[in-house]
């Protein structure tokens, strides 16, 4: 839907830069070493909603590995095991 005006031609500019800026971070990730690697961080999609833990490159932002729900419940599980053995 194409809008008029003053706001559809910033409705067209914002639509464009998104591309534009996307199309950057793409290259950006495509051409970068990945030389600096987080440790494992819960991946926040939205603000206040997490999902699984990642590694990624904190200098183009690549998302690099990420565990599964299961995973993380697996090596969670494994960890209290291991703890109750001990005791």
């Amino acid at each position: 839907m194409m809008m008029t005006g003053t706001i559809g031609m910033h409705m067209e500019n914002i639509t464009q830069m998104r591309k534009r800026h996307e199309e950057e971070i793409e290259n950006l990730q495509k051409k970068c070493k990945h030389k600096q690697i987080s440790d494992w961080t819960d991946y926040m999609w939205a603000p206040g909603h997490y999902g699984m833990p990642v590694k990624y490159c904190m200098f183009c932002g690549k998302i690099l590995k990420q565990k599964n729900f299961k995973q993380t419940f697996v090596d969670e599980e494994c960890s209290t095991q291991t703890r109750k053995e001990k005791t």
